[in-house]
């Protein structure tokens, strides 16, 4: 069994590489992401020198101490972990995590939530093997780029020296879209090797060489870009540096240096629509005049006008988040189910009693699932699937639409099990419009939030309700266990 413990531990462990490295050709210009049967990429590549890497220590034994701060370069050097700011309980995700070490500290010694995503088996194993007992600390091995095209809400993502390994416009931009309002982005990037081969001011990777000790020599391939160009890039993405640190080694013979940006989001990416006045309630949209009628006033009017202004909303919005925890979510309730909901709200209310309006507008958001690009993430409590609305009749044919609905374009859908260990309490239902609006489902009135600080609050808690979900032939089983227990 080794130990990893010499200066240039995190030199071998996030890849600040020894050099010379090689001179870059006339191709290395930022990869197009893989296709089924293409040669590999530099993506692919870098996949498996890593993948190289943490088998050689899986078989070597390597054990590594337990990280007492983030080095975001070389050992000791630079700032630590004080620079993510406050973080407990704290969603921070951590993007190219390798070993874990670093996201175990900030699960526990500061009490963040973390989740640890890598894209080389061997270096998940190691993580796994070593941190995944840990409570608050989840690892996925997946691709950085899908993973976080499904994530969203993190207060915190960081990145140690793994950035460069990425195609940095589509991981940034991707960055964005992953992080709550406001929520930081903190990556260090390596700057000088110890050839002296100075960063590049285009966009390119180039190969280096990762040594193993008691190895072989691996080449990855990496983005060794100016500090400008790395800040305009961030800029471009919808981030805002607001500081930049160099880190260069203690050992006046060691050239190597680095580059640690912090930043946080700057604005919402999808706040495409005019603002809504939260002080009055959910309003429907219009496209000449705006905000127009909150939905205390519309409910008065019937559930005709009621569902229209909902479905209005549902046309205009591109990205969603659901969150269900008693009823079925309402773009894939029955025609029969939706009957017996409004059924239900006019007796309770007595509102108009224009319910076949309603049931038209509401069963036509069904329509706009797989259209337009639209992107919807849903969280159905089993409950949900058990809640009796309209009888047995009703409740098959609504069961057998969601079983049915697991592969419908755009459309992610997962089952919270009654038995699932949750990381928030459960709440009541909201939807997340845009990134930018809330709507709320309550007995009285039903607000609606576009304050920052509340959207983002929401974005947070759909991510930790999301982590008790289950998914595909998992969560279809669920289902198919309700409809098998409905009585003849």
């Amino acid at each position: 069994m080794s130990t990893e413990n010499s200066p240039i531990e995190e030199l071998l462990e996030r890849a600040l590489l020894q050099g010379p490295g090689r001179p870059p050709t006339d191709d290395q210009t930022e990869p197009e992401r893989s296709t089924p049967g293409a040669p590999m990429n530099v993506d692919q590549l870098n996949q498996q020198a890593w993948d190289a890497f943490g088998r050689h220590h899986l078989d070597t034994g390597t054990v590594l101490p337990e990280a007492e701060r983030i080095d975001w370069a070389l050992s000791k050097a630079g700032p630590g972990t004080e620079v993510l700011g406050s973080l407990a309980g704290a969603l921070v995700l951590d993007l190219g995590s390798g070993t874990g070490r670093q996201a175990a500290h900030l699960a526990r010694d500061h009490g963040a939530i973390v989740d640890a995503v890598d894209n080389a088996p061997a270096q998940h194993q190691r993580a796994v093997n070593t941190y995944g007992h840990l409570p608050r600390l989840h690892f996925h091995l997946a691709d950085a780029l899908d993973y976080l095209a499904s994530a969203d809400a993190y207060d915190v993502i960081y990145s140690v020296n793994s950035l460069p390994y990425l195609p940095p416009r589509e991981t940034l931009t991707a960055v964005v879209d992953a992080l709550a309002p406001g929520g930081r982005f903190v990556f260090s990037v390596l700057h000088t090797t110890t050839d002296l081969r100075p960063p590049s001011t285009s966009v390119v990777a180039r190969p280096e060489i990762l040594r193993l000790r008691g190895g072989e020599d691996l080449t990855v391939h990496m983005h060794v870009l100016t500090t400008q160009l790395w800040a305009d890039l961030a800029h471009e993405a919808g981030l805002q540096v607001d500081r930049t640190i160099t880190i260069e080694s203690p050992d006046n013979s060691n050239p190597v240096s680095y580059r640690l940006f912090l930043t946080h989001r700057a604005s919402p990416r999808a706040a495409t629509r005019p603002a809504l006045n939260a002080t009055k309630g959910p309003t429907t949209m219009d496209s000449s005049t705006g905000p127009s009628k909150p939905w205390s006033e519309l409910h008065r009017e019937g559930m005709g006008p009621t569902q229209e202004a909902f479905l209005d909303l549902t046309r205009q919005t591109q990205d969603s988040q659901h969150y269900c925890q008693n009823v079925i979510w309402g773009n894939l309730q029955t025609p029969d189910y939706v009957r017996a909901m409004l059924r239900l709200v006019v007796d309770f209310h007595g509102f108009p009693d224009d319910i076949e309006a309603g049931v038209a507008a509401r069963t036509a958001r069904a329509d706009l699932i797989g259209t337009g690009d639209r992107i919807y993430h849903v969280l159905l409590g089993e409950p949900a699937l058990r809640r009796n609305i309209g009888g047995t009749v009703v409740m098959r044919g609504q069961l057998q639409r969601i079983h049915d609905s697991f592969d419908l374009p755009g459309l992610t859908l997962g089952i919270i099990p009654d038995r699932a260990q949750l990381d928030i309490y459960p709440g009541n239902s909201f939807g997340i419009f845009d990134r930018n609006r809330v709507e709320l489902e309550n007995f009285g009135d039903s607000p609606t939030h576009t304050d920052v600080e509340q959207v983002g609050a929401y974005q947070r808690a759909f991510a930790l309700l999301a982590r008790g979900a289950l998914y595909g032939d998992e969560a279809r089983a669920l289902v198919r266990a309700e409809l098998n227990a409905l009585p003849d």
